[in-house]
Order: C-alpha cells, then structure tokens, then sequence
C-alpha cells in the first residue's frame, strides 16, 4: 500500500503521469517536495512502471509476421496486403528496419557465386529424406507469381515445414523464395542459420536415376544458405525442372518435382 501524502505541495496524478509520459516538468515548489516527499516518491515510482508493463503486454502486437515482411520485399503479396504493410512501416520504425535488412539481404545476395577450381570434398553421409508435398489450401495467387502447377508449394520432413514461393525480379527474372519453420517449440530456427541449400538440374540430380546415388560427384546449378530468418532465396532462376536439397547437419532433405517455367 503506497501512503498518501496530504502536503497542498504534492504533485497530483495527472501531474506525475505528465511527467513520466511527456516529459512535462513540475514546478519548481513541488519538484522540491517530490524531492524530500518519500511518499511522493513511491507514487512517481508506480507511475514510471507503467510504459514498460504495457510495452512488454503490446509490444508489435499488432506488427506483421517475419514472413508477411519476407513476402512484402519480394513482391508477392496480394495489392490489400501490401498496402496494410505499407502503411505499417510508414508508422513503425522496429518493421522499418527489418524491412531495410531483409532488402539488403536480398540486394546482396549472389546467386552464382564463383566456384574456386579444386577438388570438391565428399560430404559426410547423412540420413536422406524424401520431403512429402502437403496441398496448400486454398492456392494463393500473388501479384507477379510464376506457376506451372500450383505455387506456392508446401513440404514437410518430419518436424521440417517448407514453404516455396515463386515471384519475378525487376527485371522479369524468376526468384525461387524458400520459408523454413518447425514444429519442434524446442528448435529455433536461427540455429538453421548458415544451412546450406543446393538447387540442381532435375536431369543432372543422381537419385532420379539411381536411388542409392551419393551427391558426392553432383554439381548443383545454384548454392545458397538458410538465413537468420529462416530464409533461403535463388535469383535468375532459368526455367526448367530442378530438386532442391537441404543439407541439415545430421540429415539431408530432398525436394523433387520444382517445374519453374516462364508463364
């Protein structure tokens, strides 16, 4: 129980609110009590608690979610919610800045990377699993998609979800977006950061003709890596049909059957 003090030099509660919220000062007679009011003191201090017990209960409460900015960089959002995300930003600095690092990221990102000319080491076999198609319902059609076939596409390996997404550059080139998440509460998903990801030629990929294949000899036709978002993105896609393997440090996820054409 806070004492009240009953000195007519006493700060009311408007006045102390005004203080810790605006910055409005008392005056001089009554900045002097609440110097020496112990009582006073402990009033001002309840106030001061208040923004933070509200910032943590409101904190981005209403900001969009990590892949809703994801998908808003890469232009793949529907005109409604690109507009609501939009007006967001304008008005939120923490997305502004997330916003900021995620187009960097993709500004920066080189989808042929050089290939030094030495031997390429074998990896060390892993368990290999079959990523299952899992039907997103209902489609989704996003402003400047690519398709042949239903797009975006949704896979699951065991507690591994993947979501593709297929959206076209400013310069009409196809970009191949993958959004990793996982069931396990207990896995985050910045501990994929890092993971690399590779994208090979369906033609050239080992396991179509022989299923006991190792990737030891394959060259993939791109290489990128998960980042701490959970992101991993190939630019300059050229069309054709590819698998994508996921190269996690005690196994390796395989995802057939990615026709990208142009439309």
């Amino acid at each position: 129980m806070i004492d009240e003090c009953t000195n007519s030099m006493a700060p009311s509660a408007e006045e102390l609110m005004s203080l810790v919220l605006d910055k409005v000062a008392l005056r001089q007679e009554k900045k002097e009590h609440l110097e020496q009011c112990f009582a006073c003191q402990q009033r001002l201090a309840v106030y001061m608690q208040a923004p933070n017990q509200l910032l943590s209960k409101l904190y981005r409460s209403v900001c969009p979610t990590v892949t809703q900015l994801n998908l808003y960089c890469a232009g793949m959002l529907d005109n409604n919610e690109n507009s609501m995300i939009v007006y967001h930003v304008a008005e939120c600095p923490l997305c502004t800045s997330e916003v900021m690092t995620i187009r960097q990221f993709l500004d920066d990102f080189e989808p042929f990377p050089m290939l030094e000319a030495k031997t390429v080491l074998p990896r060390r076999m892993a368990e290999r699993i079959i990523a299952a198609f899992v039907p997103w319902k209902p489609q989704l059609v996003t402003r400047g998609a690519v398709s042949d076939g239903p797009w975006p596409r949704q896979y699951r390996a065991g507690e591994l979800n993947v979501s593709l997404h297929l959206s076209r550059g400013s310069g009409g080139e196809i970009i191949l977006l993958g959004l990793f998440t996982s069931d396990n509460p207990d896995e985050a998903i910045e501990e994929q950061e890092g993971v690399p990801v590779d994208l090979y030629y369906a033609l050239d990929f080992p396991l179509a003709r022989d299923a006991n294949a190792h990737l030891t000899n394959a060259i993939p036709l791109m290489t990128a890596q998960i980042d701490d978002l959970g992101n991993v993105v190939f630019k300059a896609v050229p069309s054709g049909e590819y698998v994508m393997v996921v190269h996690l440090p005690e196994r390796e996820i395989v995802i057939e059957g990615l026709n990208i054409q142009f439309m």
